[in-house]
């Protein structure tokens, strides 16, 4: 068994109360991950300054040990220190560990008769409760890096039933982790997009009617269009690095000031991007790029394409709601968007 430094390491032999973190079967594989982890940003503010890497666990005992609750249950504790302060560290069952032990370099603590420490208390530190949100979170990168490894597919052939300029439509078949095959998946390339969540100064939402011929229905939604190339395609092209990829692509913000300004003759001053996501990471590759803009005016007349036939309408944040509950408001991203903007406004 390979050796360790931290207190109780020799009797951790905890099982994870849960599955979230991938990997970790008890604290010494924890303590693999969070040594690749801990950093400046999760010391404690106090401490930074004597922070490096050569002592990893200074200042981060709280975090620490309420993270190791979350995966293995049990208690947290504390011993008090001559600030006034408590080092924390973890007890299941007759199990006591302290992931964080080494950074007292020797010194002798007294892992008996000390206080139960809460979560609530310490986390009533805004900072505190920011740093171990911020560990968390890198935990989770980390250990579903590892675990994607032995979900991942691989892709054995393909054959492009149609690639023109407008779209790249595919036949793949994909060897499953097991080692199986299946075929036919079907996917597509196209361009990627901007959806515009847009208000004007009377807080109405400025929205489009158009017909849409994949459901043969005229639907009521928010401004969106095609972010434009400068190399002839359409869709992103595989096999090209990404980098070079960035270089032929508009910007996406000036892809959605066009957008309203072409669509609806209205400007604004105030824009957000509130998300870019995959826009149907089922078959697609192309992203959406959310944006808010706020206290949009008139500024000119509508400029459409050929092929857009489309009606301006100035909706409330209550016509929207209607809509979308019976089912008028039909475009699932815009509707995502909407529910993404008004959370951000805290409403």
């Amino acid at each position: 068994m390979k050796e360790y430094s931290f207190y109780g390491w020799e009797r951790a032999n905890v099982s994870p109360i849960n599955d979230n973190f991938f990997g970790i079967k008890d604290p010494r594989d924890l303590y693999d991950a969070l040594s690749e982890l801990w950093c400046v940003d999760t010391c404690a503010p106090r401490l930074r300054s004597e922070w490096t890497i050569d002592n990893p666990t200074l200042g981060q005992c709280s975090i620490t040990a309420f993270l190791a609750q979350d995966i293995f249950g049990g208690e947290v504790y504390g011993i008090e220190r001559n600030d006034g302060n408590f080092h924390c560290y973890n007890v299941v069952g007759d199990i006591v560990f302290d992931l964080t032990s080494e950074q007292f370099k020797g010194e002798q603590l007294s892992y008996e008769g000390n206080p139960k420490q809460l979560r609530e208390v310490h986390f009533a530190k805004e900072e505190k409760k920011l740093r171990y949100e911020l560990l968390r979170s890198l935990l989770f990168k980390r250990q579903d890096g590892l675990e994607d490894k032995t979900l991942s597919w691989e892709e054995t052939k393909c054959e492009h039933l149609i690639k023109d300029r407008w779209i790249d439509l595919r036949r793949s078949t994909y060897r499953f982790p097991d080692g199986s095959e299946f075929s036919p998946f079907y996917s597509y390339s196209r361009r990627d997009y901007v959806v515009i969540v847009a208000t004007d100064t009377e807080d109405n939402y400025i929205c489009v009617r158009q017909y849409r011929q994949g459901i043969g229905r005229v639907t009521t939604e928010f401004c969106a269009g095609g972010i434009e190339r400068n190399d002839g395609n359409e869709y992103r092209q595989t096999g090209i690095d990404p980098d070079k990829e960035k270089e032929v692509f508009e910007n996406a913000l000036s892809a959605a000031k066009r957008e309203l300004l072409e669509e609806t003759g209205y400007g604004s001053d105030e824009w957000e991007q509130l998300l870019s996501i995959p826009s149907n990471a089922t078959i697609a590759d192309n992203y959406a790029y959310i944006f808010s803009a706020k206290n949009c005016k008139r500024v000119s007349s509508q400029h459409l394409d050929s092929t857009e036939f489309l009606k301006v309408k100035l909706l409330s944040k209550t016509d929207i709601r209607e809509r979308i509950k019976n089912g008028d408001f039909l475009q699932a991203v815009h509707v995502m968007a909407f529910l993404l903007e008004r959370k951000e406004d805290n409403d």
